[in-house]
Order: C-alpha cells, then sequence, then structure tokens
C-alpha cells in the first residue's frame, strides 16, 4: 500500500510483482486481479491494467471496482465510448437489464 500510495515507479514494481505472485496463487479471486490491475494502472501501463481489469470482470462480472478501474484505464487510452459504457454497467445506475447487458457488453468490447 505504502508504495502505491508514493508512487514510486522502483517501490511500485516490487508491488506488482508481489500482488502478481498472490494473483498466482489465487487465481480465481477477482481482488487480485484488481489489485495487480490497480498498480499497473498506476505505473501509467493503461493498456495492461484494461485487460487485467476484464480479467477481473470474467471471475466477478458485476464487480463495482473492477468496471471502475476498467473505465479509468479505458479513458486514459482515450477509448471515451467504452470507458462511458463500463461506467453505465454498473448495476446500480442502469434501468434495464438489456441496457445493463448492453453496456457491459460494450465495456468488454464484445459488441466491436
Amino acid at each position: 500500500f505504502e508504495s502505491r500510495a508514493e508512487k514510486e515507479p522502483q517501490r511500485l514494481l516490487l508491488a506488482l510483482e508481489a500482488a502478481e505472485r498472490a494473483r498466482a496463487r489465487e487465481a480465481w479471486d477477482p481482488a487480485q486481479w484488481i489489485a495487480v490491475a490497480a498498480i499497473e494502472a498506476q505505473l501509467g501501463r493503461h493498456a495492461v491494467a484494461a485487460r487485467t481489469y476484464a480479467g477481473a470482470l470474467t471471475r466477478n462480472p458485476w464487480s463495482g471496482r473492477a468496471l471502475s478501474g476498467r473505465a479509468g484505464a479505458l479513458r486514459a487510452l482515450g477509448r471515451r465510448i467504452q470507458a462511458e459504457a463500463c461506467a453505465d454497467a454498473h448495476p446500480l445506475e442502469t434501468r434495464s437489464g438489456s441496457a445493463l447487458r448492453r453496456s457491459r457488453s460494450v465495456c468488454l468490447g464484445e459488441a466491436d
């Protein structure tokens, strides 16, 4: 946590290595994927972070943290429409099941 807060690249790399080891041990746990993605984003690796958040979403399709993180990574990549779809895919913010499914599909690039 300290290295993420300070944003020192060398410490972030160490934190990333530790998070990747934890994810390898508990690959089924979306929280491990989210932790890795958050550090990747801090390092400016937004494309990798977006893919890693997508990995978290395959493990928990309605994770607000993963949807929000993916939206931020996509925004950083200039992929505004997909980023907005990720934000809209959160079930508490969507009015209908079909709109939720459509937003999620665009968020994950399935509608390209």
